[in-house]
């Protein structure tokens, strides 16, 4: 099994606590977060927010975890916001479930989303920097990661722009980087904090606010894990 790998190793790493916590404590363990990939460090551009806001999303589409009816509702009650969604929504009739095609449907038939499908790391990233707000909405209780960490997150902080979440526990000890609902049961407190976000963006954009958002994610490039990791394997071996 995965967790039987750890034998012979000298370091065991993960992006959670809630995964190094099933791993033996007689062997070293080590938080690191995701790693930001260099097209996200290179597209960086100051934004001001010009006519609508831009609220950006993405993941899988298809996905049975996330919260739909959240997602949907925040959709409906924000007609003078633009949803702009990358990743796949491609699917077979023939396989998926009905609540899955509905959900599809939804995001297309509405006049304020644009589905953009997937792209690439580099056509993301520029794209990310028209964004003013992102979005994430998984469900916990059925999401695969449980709330603990999404590789997204630290693509979305690169930006500098405020990020709106479910719990995710990895950034419950960094409240300045996410404005996140704080239970871990359900999402019925982000559509308050969504629209209070979307009235007042430009407080939550500020210079100061961005800058902090993006140092983090830049701490966290690939270039800089890998000198981490190198430094704690030097400690153990």
């Amino acid at each position: 099994t995965a967790l039987n790998a750890y034998k012979g190793a000298h370091l065991i790493l993960s992006v959670t606590e809630e995964i190094l916590s099933k791993y033996p404590d007689n062997l070293p363990k080590h938080l690191i977060n995701h790693g930001l990939h260099h097209s996200f460090i290179t597209n960086y551009a100051p934004k001001e927010i010009n006519g609508s806001i831009n609220v950006g999303m993405s993941g899988n589409w298809l996905r049975q975890d996330l919260d739909r009816n959240t997602i949907k509702e925040i959709i409906t009650n924000h007609s003078n916001v633009n949803f702009e969604c990358w990743g796949n929504m491609e699917y077979d009739e023939k396989t998926i479930d009905s609540e899955t095609i509905e959900f599809i449907q939804f995001l297309t038939n509405q006049f304020n989303v644009k589905l953009h499908g997937i792209v690439n790391a580099k056509e993301l990233a520029i794209a990310y920097q028209q964004m003013d707000v992102f979005l994430i909405c998984y469900d916990i209780q059925k999401d695969q990661s449980k709330g603990t960490n999404y590789h997204k997150v630290i693509e979305f902080l690169s930006t500098g722009r405020v990020v709106i979440s479910n719990n995710i526990s990895y950034y419950d000890t960094k409240p300045n980087l996410l404005e996140m609902s704080k239970s871990r049961i359900d999402n019925i407190e982000l559509p308050i904090i969504f629209n209070k976000v979307i009235k007042e963006i430009s407080s939550y954009n500020t210079t100061n606010k961005c800058e902090c958002r993006r140092n983090f994610a830049l701490d966290n490039s690939y270039e800089k894990q890998l000198t981490k990791i190198k430094k704690l394997l030097n400690d153990v071996c």
